[in-house]
């Protein structure tokens, strides 16, 4: 990969009339899942979802894995010139919401447990309820109505809200 986009430009859009060719510096999302297909988990029962962000995903029944799969994780990061960041790795236990879960596993040494976690855009709770996603959704729809509000009131004609 170093090779193939070592020394190469790509051509970068700023408005309708300036562009410039820029030397490639990073990768996208697409290629970290090309380049992490060798990153397994290490316990049968567990998943590594890999897209923008890795997830891993550890049922109950292996629920003493996590520590484990996480050092797999920055084992493979530090082999592959990457860094875990373990201040932002955050950890959610995903329980029934009829059911109360007697005992929580204990957090992992320098993680985070949340309530909530966006996975590809979408909220989703540790009850798996969207609701908290559909909260945030309604938030910025409504935002955004009173900001086009505000510039209708400030006599933007409507071509240009519609730009807006």
């Amino acid at each position: 990969m170093v090779d193939f986009f070592g020394g190469h430009t790509h051509c970068t859009k700023f408005s309708e009339l300036t562009s410039a060719f820029l030397v490639i510096t990073a990768v996208g999302p697409a290629t970290f899942v090309v380049n992490a297909v060798d990153l397994t988990p290490i316990k049968p029962g567990n998943l590594l979802a890999k897209y923008a962000d890795t997830y891993l995903i550890v049922t109950a029944n292996t629920v003493d894995s996590r520590s484990l799969e996480l050092d797999n994780v920055e084992r493979w990061c530090k082999e592959n010139n990457l860094a875990l960041n373990r201040s932002r790795t955050v950890e959610i236990v995903i329980r029934d919401g009829k059911k109360c879960l007697a005992s929580q596993p204990p957090p992992l040494s320098g993680v985070s447990r949340t309530s909530t976690i966006k996975i590809l855009g979408v909220t989703v709770s540790n009850k798996l309820y969207v609701s908290d996603h559909i909260t945030n959704i309604v938030r910025i729809c409504s935002q955004t109505l009173y900001a086009l509000t505000i510039l209708r009131a400030h006599g933007l004609c409507d071509t240009a809200l519609q730009s807006v």
